[in-house]
């Protein structure tokens, strides 16, 4: 089960969903603006976790429950502690380098008493972050990002040199070819 909140975590996801999609039955559930960024690829759907409780309980359980973070942590908590009471393992992927332990805390910054068993972040940076924050380090584990590493491995190999290179802006959306005499 893979469950994104946010528009950013949905597109953080397709790649991961894509990959595990060769080998596993991946279910997307999504809440909030994923609804809108999935387009009506999830399984299950809603605002708050509590309204995807039932049809989760009614189904098959899955091995392993990913979600994405959010600004809504206590709702965050509650599909961590519906996999918990499943025995089922959690992660936590945080696409973000904002607000990380807001992620994970209640309105008065004490950490919440459900929380996913793994983290994954983006980075060391944020890794180092969340520990100096109190998170248990072992907890804790950089990933890097699917969207990007989806990008990477599909990046052409640079051009021949009389061949010149082309450049999107993606500020103004046009299409610049410049000479290698450019560069």
């Amino acid at each position: 089960l893979v469950l994104a909140r946010q528009a950013g975590s949905a597109a953080a996801f397709d790649p991961l969903i894509a990959a595990l999609e060769a080998e596993h039955q991946v279910v997307r559930g999504a809440l909030g603006a994923a609804r809108a960024a999935w387009k009506g690829q999830a399984q299950v759907s809603g605002e708050r976790f509590e309204e995807l409780a039932p049809a989760l309980n009614a189904a098959r359980l899955p091995s392993l429950l990913i979600t994405g973070t959010s600004a809504e942590p206590l709702d965050d908590a509650k599909a961590w502690a519906w996999g918990k009471s499943k025995s089922i393992p959690t992660l936590a992927f945080v696409d973000s380098w904002v607000n990380l332990k807001a992620r994970f805390t209640d309105a008065t910054g004490a950490w919440l008493g459900d929380l996913p068993g793994h983290i994954l972040v983006i980075d060391e940076a944020s890794k180092r972050h969340l520990a100096a924050a109190g998170m248990a380090a072992e907890r804790i584990h950089v990933v890097g990002t699917p969207v990007l590493d989806a990008v990477v491995a599909k990046r052409r190999p640079p051009p021949d040199q009389a061949e010149g290179l082309t450049l999107l802006f993606a500020r103004d959306r046009k299409s610049t070819r410049l000479n290698s005499s450019h560069r």
